[in-house]
C-alpha cells in the first residue's frame, strides 16, 4: 500500500531498508519512537517511511535530524551532472501529483509517485543499480 501525500503541504519519505540499516535499533525501534504519530504525521506502508509536516522549518526539523544520526541526503552518481536523493527524500507540494516532470531539483531514483501517493519505485520499474545503491536489493 502506498503513502499519501496529501494530508501535509510537505512529506519527507526513508525506505525501510535504510531505517534497517541505518536506524538505531531498526524498524522496530523507529516506529516505536514515531508511535504517537502514526495515524498523524507520521504513516508508513511495508516500505517507506513517511512524515508529514505543514511548513518547511518542521520538515527541516525532520530531515536534519534524520542526517544527524547517520542518514545520508544526496549523492552524486558516477558520470552523472546531477545529485539524487539518497537515503531519504523531501516532497513539497509541487511534486505530490509526480516526480517524471522533472518538477524537483533533485531527482529521487528510488520514488515513484502517482496522484497524491508515493511507493518504492521498484514496485514499477527494476532499477537494479539504483535499488542496489540505497539498499532495496542484495
Amino acid at each position: 500500500m502506498p503513502v499519501d501525500l496529501t494530508n501535509y503541504e510537505f512529506n519527507l519519505i526513508v525506505p525501510k531498508s535504510v531505517i534497517e540499516e541505518k536506524y538505531p535499533g531498526g524498524w522496530k525501534a523507529c516506529l516505536e519512537y514515531h508511535d504517537p504519530w502514526i495515524g498523524g504525521s507520521v504513516s508508513c506502508d511495508d516500505g517507506l517511511l513517511q512524515i508529514g509536516a505543514d511548513t518547511k522549518p518542521d520538515i527541516e526539523r525532520a530531515r536534519s535530524w534524520f542526517v544527524a544520526i547517520g542518514f545520508d541526503e544526496f549523492t552524486r552518481p558516477k558520470n552523472s551532472p546531477v545529485y539524487e536523493w539518497t537515503d531519504l527524500c523531501v516532497i513539497g507540494p509541487e511534486d505530490r501529483d509526480s516526480i517524471d516532470d522533472l518538477k524537483w531539483c533533485i531527482p529521487c531514483m528510488w520514488l515513484r509517485v502517482d496522484d497524491g501517493v508515493a511507493q518504492l519505485a521498484n514496485k514499477y520499474w527494476d532499477w537494479s543499480n539504483t535499488r542496489k545503491r540505497v539498499g532495496l536489493t542484495d
